[in-house]
């Protein structure tokens, strides 16, 4: 008998990409089980495989158990798009927001189902706002980040979102009505950045802009946070600088910014 043709590829990587695939496109309403059988995977292989890609940052299990993509799919898009490290790019934009404006800064990613912060750089002022931590989320519909991303996710995206969630009020502030909400974000495409009027917490304020990739895919927000009066006094100014730190954040991430310092580094 003929011995087996050798496999031209890893059955178990194809897999492995077969999944982070599906998981992208279901706006993480998916689990384990329902992963597998959509795959036509063994559960316990289905299994094996979720957790080798949370060991390695690019799946995580929500609340719910619902797959969502990680960070480390973020590093991939920053390294195809020649960014050499991306968390230290945005590490930098962030320290100088604080600098300049005194305020907390912080940026958050969308997961397909949430907004999730990943870093976060205080503010100089005396009293400021604190308890914003790397891994906080929840009540997108009540933050500036999670609002400046709705508004921009597919119409298709967007509606799958609003039909499973619910608006719960986290402070008297908050929109909890979905027609209201839909407003909102209607307003946030036209303007480019969303506020949160103490809707999040009593006596904060925040300001946030999109950032997004270089096929124009909205992947997260910069937000700066601050205390109501300071916040009303100098809103021109926050709002213009996160505007401008997301656009410097989306040409990081489509290769802009290093295809010019390439340039400059050839002409100099």
């Amino acid at each position: 008998m003929d011995s087996e043709k050798p496999r031209s590829t890893l059955q178990t990587v194809d897999r492995a990409f077969a999944l982070l695939e599906l998981v992208a496109m279901s706006s993480g309403t998916l689990s384990v089980a329902e992963a597998a059988d959509r795959l036509g995977l063994n559960i316990s292989t289905c299994h094996h495989l979720v957790k080798t890609l949370e060991g390695r940052g690019y799946l995580r299990r929500d609340n719910a158990r619902k797959l969502r993509l990680d960070s480390g799919v973020v590093r991939l898009s920053a390294a195809f798009t020649g960014i050499r490290n991306f968390d230290e790019e945005l590490e930098l934009i962030l320290q100088r927001i604080a600098r300049e404006v005194g305020e907390t800064a912080f940026a958050s990613e969308w997961d397909g189902n949430d907004m999730i912060i990943r870093h976060v750089v205080d503010g100089t002022y005396t009293l400021r706002v604190t308890g914003l931590t790397v891994g906080l989320s929840g009540t997108p519909h009540s933050r500036a980040s999670g609002k400046a991303v709705l508004a921009f996710l597919p119409p298709e995206s967007r509606n799958a979102w609003l039909d499973r969630s619910v608006l719960d009020p986290i402070t008297t502030h908050t929109i909890t009505e979905r027609a209201a909400l839909e407003a909102a974000l209607g307003d946030v495409r036209i303007a480019h950045y969303a506020t949160d009027l103490e809707e999040f917490a009593l006596g904060v304020c925040c300001v946030a802009a999109p950032y997004f990739n270089a096929t124009g895919r909205v992947l997260g927000a910069i937000t700066v946070a601050s205390a109501k009066p300071r916040f009303e006094a100098h809103f021109d100014l926050y709002r213009d600088t996160v505007m401008a730190a997301a656009s410097e954040v989306t040409s990081v991430l489509s290769g802009e910014r290093g295809a010019l310092a390439a340039d400059e580094k050839r002409v100099g």
